[in-house]
């Protein structure tokens, strides 16, 4: 896990001035530094026809030593490259490549995937079971190729400059080292629908994001002008359907037992490291079930962390100490007071380089955070899994609404009346789902405090004719999965820690997105079959939960015990250049009063959507000035 800054330009630079191409990538590498703390080097590669600089920050993980460094060249001289992420099928691969005549000189996974896209090319990449984002140069025909994961866990962001295209890990260092403004209608759908990385978009002008499951080639067109090409190499509809097809015929029993055996495969693959592993639970299921089937494979016990406390009857921590009496866990829990929860919030925002939408965002840093200083580097966690197997509350609604419109209106009420007991357990959280309703219906915010574009429509309900296969699938590559990762993978690496999920094994998505919606909703459950396959494995209170569970965070009473104060105060600090984006001349007081931050669901997004703004404004001046 790492960063990675580049940049491929047809004329021949100037490599002593001052803001030289390479000076550029250095500034890069070390504005990503927090992602890769362990190495960082930049190699200047010179062409006659077009030069390439490469840049990367390493977070050791498999085969530390030096040999495994990058930028990293192939044994014949041919390719450069910096990577981001992990290939978990790299041994196998390795194993093929030998058989082939290759030979290996490291352990890691990273001259495995140099040495697979050697032999392979872009066919390589249908071959990788990881999650990645990398570039890698063909410095004899001056080429140079971006790639990121089917599901976009890894982020990669470029931004062409004339005759050059550079490209990196994050936002802020292209943004900061080409001058770019922030772009409004990015934020209008951030903003509205809480949908932060979606497609190619990105937060600020001329740059775009490359999209998961593609690749991006780019090549010299006539003499002095690149030309890009962007390519799908996994089509997540397509894959889905030829999987529903190879299963029609198959029992319930065969494939739960497939399911089984798919998710310890998973799980096995995601715990090769060469540094300490551990597991990221909650009271949920999914991490429940990661957690458990890690303990059984590791041979012995493994070190899990949880955002709250086994006294604590509102938070994960009981039910979490259940678990760890039955399962071999050692379980680390993370309980901060108000000042490490300020102080978090200032670091999520940092790390994020965008608006937080909600305060769960900084109970997961804080658990990343203890972990790190615990010693540990990969985590395992269970994002994925309520896309996959339809565990959100939404999707009983959903699949109501889809038997109506196939008139079967039995169907319909039997649906609703399964889903009693859970929306029975759903009701202390009423409130939550209220304030957030507007994201649903689509309706504008007549209470929008910032001046914005109206966002392109962007449907988080079902479409009229939209089955909930269909549904889950757009979870997974746009409404959801998206922005959650890219909250995942900030997190994580701004402290120094991988993030490995095993419920998004590309095998176990499409295998279980291909699955009969009522095999994963049924009788008002959703993951059904997900709670066959674990078994009797995790307690019964976790197998059976009525109620959804993710980190327990009192954002209310966070927000009164001194954080919506803070937030008025940072505000106050960055005013002048806050005020530009403003509908209104209002304070900071009558905006954001604790009252709004806690009743109105838009509000927290709003204040640090304004704090991202004008940190971005400021730097802006900064620049002019000098």
């Amino acid at each position: 896990m790492c960063g990675i800054a580049g940049v491929i330009q047809t004329r021949r630079p100037d490599w002593r001035a001052t803001d030289s191409p390479a000076d550029r990538v250095e500034r890069m590498v070390a504005m990503q530094r927090d992602r890769g703390p362990d190495h960082a080097a930049v190699v200047a590669i010179e062409h006659p026809r077009a030069n390439a600089v490469l840049g990367h920050s390493r977070l050791s993980i498999l085969d530390p030593s030096p040999g495994a460094h990058q930028p990293m060249q192939s044994h014949d001289g041919r390719y450069w490259l910096v990577f981001n992420g992990e290939i978990y099928n790299y041994r196998e691969l390795r194993t093929e490549l030998i058989a082939l005549g290759h030979g290996f000189r490291t352990t890691s996974d990273t001259e495995v995937l140099l040495a697979a896209f050697a032999r392979w090319g872009v066919a390589s990449l249908p071959r990788l079971n990881g999650m990645f984002a990398f570039a890698i140069f063909d410095r004899r025909d001056s080429r140079l190729w971006l790639a990121r994961d089917r599901f976009g866990v890894k982020p990669l962001y470029y931004v062409r400059d004339g005759d050059a295209l550079y490209f990196a890990s994050t936002e802020r260092p292209l943004a900061v080292t080409l001058g770019l403004t922030p772009d409004p209608a990015w934020l209008a759908t951030a903003i509205r629908y809480w949908v932060f990385d979606h497609h190619d978009a990105a937060p600020f002008r001329s740059m775009k994001s490359v999209p998961p499951g593609h690749v991006i080639e780019v090549r010299l067109a006539g003499s002095d002008a690149l030309q890009t090409h962007q390519q799908r190499y996994h089509d997540l509809e397509q894959r889905v359907a030829e999987t529903a097809d190879a299963l029609a015929s198959r029992s319930q029993r065969s494939l739960t037992e497939e399911l089984t055996a798919m998710l310890q495969d998973a799980v096995r693959l995601r715990l090769r490291s060469d540094v300490p592993a551990a597991v990221s639970l909650s009271g949920g299921l999914d991490s429940a079930a990661i957690a458990t089937i890690a303990a059984q494979q590791g041979g012995g016990r493994i070190d899990a962390f949880t955002f709250g406390h086994p006294q604590a009857r509102d938070s994960e921590g009981p039910i979490v100490a259940k678990l760890a009496r039955r399962a071999p866990i050692d379980v680390h829990y993370v309980r901060p007071d108000q000042e490490a929860i300020v102080e978090a919030f200032h670091r999520t925002l940092a790390s994020q380089g965008s608006p937080i939408a909600n305060l769960s965002l900084v109970a997961q840093n804080l658990l990343f955070q203890a972990a790190r200083r615990q010693g540990f580097k990969v985590i395992l966690g269970g994002q994925g899994g309520d896309e996959v197997f339809l565990g959100y509350r939404k999707y009983q609604v959903f699949a109501a609404r889809e038997a109506l419109h196939r008139r079967r209106p039995d169907q319909a009420v039997w649906q609703v009346f399964w889903s009693i007991p859970t929306l029975l357990a759903e009701l202390p959280s009423t409130a939550h789902y209220w304030r957030h309703r507007d994201r649903y219906s689509g309706r504008r915010d007549t209470d929008a405090v910032l001046r914005l574009p109206e966002p392109e429509p962007l449907r988080l309900g079902c479409y009229r004719h939209e089955s909930l296969g269909a549904r889950a699938i757009r979870d997974v590559t746009l409404t959801s999965l998206p922005s959650l990762l890219r909250y995942e993978d900030r997190n994580s690496m701004s402290n120094g820690v991988e993030s490995r999920l095993p419920l998004l094994d590309y095998r176990l998505v499409e295998f279980g997105l291909a699955l009969p919606s009522a095999m994963k909703l049924h009788r008002g459950w959703g993951k059904w079959i997900l709670r066959q396959a674990v078994g009797d494995r995790i307690p019964r209170e976790i197998r059976w939960a009525r109620f959804k569970r993710g980190f327990s965070v009192d954002q209310a009473g966070w927000i009164d015990r001194g954080l919506g104060r803070e937030i008025r105060t940072l505000l106050r600090q960055r005013w002048t250049f806050a005020q530009p984006w403003l509908m209104s001349s209002a304070t900071p007081e009558e905006l954001f009063s604790d009252r709004r931050l806690k009743q109105r669901g838009a509000t927290l997004a709003e204040a640090t959507a304004l704090l991202w703004l004008a940190e971005v404004t400021e730097r802006d001046d900064c620049r002019a000035a000098a």
